[in-house]
């Protein structure tokens, strides 16, 4: 069942990012974000409200589901959007990938984890062709500031990811999937609305930008976000993390048909991420003197 759910995951966030594309015709890109959570938190409340189920979450956890909500959320989901409007869907689908590998660059610090040999090549190996990568985004005049936002996105998630297995496991995937989607949309949407340059545009493509926003926020952000919690949670960051270099496959066959220019240099480098993603996840000598066990100061 992981393995479907992964694949599920997989298929639907790589068709995500074109999504945020064409939506982005009709609104603006903190618009896209803020009605992507709305959209997820309405149908995963729905689904809570059915189970009929007591709510699990106190005020004790809200401390960490803030610090979630805005690695998770309230920043990937403003630059997303606007990072795909400036330099297309297929450029930025192919920056997920680094999800596995910076995850555990930041395992490090916040679990206490030491990479192992070939889990230490891999990331190294991996930020050689993400040089690489923004290489090539320079050649095709993709600002260096663009290049920084486009990096802080998967570190964002691998942070959010991380974080959520060591101090967020114990609540149940939907309420804490319904409640961070919840708070990041009563963040989102104000300061949309409070923008003059998120005005929707209406025209011809208006009713095709509405359909790509509803897709996006009721199965790619309420649905996989329920689906991408319990996976986190049953099996780990990093599995849940490995959707991150399947995505980019997605993103390239829709960015091309949407005749986005796609290079040498991107599949190069997409080849040389997933290969090093492949070496992390082979069998390799456990590090010499793992750090001690880090635990929570409190109750969450």
């Amino acid at each position: 069942m992981h393995y479907l759910l992964f694949a599920f995951l997989s298929v639907i966030w790589g068709s995500n990012f074109i999504l945020m594309k064409k939506a982005t015709l009709a609104f603006g890109p903190i618009s896209v974000g803020g009605g992507r959570v709305l959209g997820g938190a309405a149908v995963l409340g729905i689904a809570w409200w059915m189970r009929g189920k007591p709510w699990p979450i106190r005020k004790a956890h809200l401390g960490s589901i803030t610090i979630l909500v805005f690695t998770a959320y309230v920043w990937p989901f403003s630059a997303l959007p606007w990072l795909i409007q400036r330099n297309g869907s297929a450029f930025m689908g192919l920056m997920i990938s680094l999800v596995p590998l910076l995850t555990i660059l930041v395992s490090i610090p916040m679990l206490g984890l030491y990479p192992s040999r070939n889990q230490l090549m891999g990331v190294l190996g991996g930020l050689g062709f993400l040089l690489l990568l923004m290489t090539d985004g320079i050649r095709r005049n993709i600002p260096p500031g663009d290049l920084v936002l486009a990096v802080s996105v998967p570190l964002c998630y691998a942070i959010a990811n991380t974080f959520l297995k060591k101090k967020l496991s114990g609540i149940p995937a939907l309420a804490l999937s319904f409640c961070a989607l919840a708070m990041a949309g009563a963040i989102l949407v104000p300061v949309a609305l409070a923008l003059p340059s998120e005005a929707v545009r209406t025209g011809e493509h208006f009713r095709f930008a509405v359909f790509s926003l509803t897709v996006s926020s009721l199965l790619a952000t309420g649905v996989a976000t329920h689906i991408f919690y319990k996976l986190i949670q049953e099996q780990g960051p990093l599995f849940a993390g490995l959707t991150a270099y399947v995505i980019p496959l997605g993103t390239m066959v829709w960015g091309w048909a949407d005749h986005e220019e796609i290079t040498r240099t991107q599949l190069i480098a997409l080849a040389g991420i997933l290969s090093m993603v492949t070496l992390v996840q082979s069998p390799g000598k456990p590090p010499p003197k793992p750090l001690p066990e880090c635990k929570p100061s409190g109750t969450v």
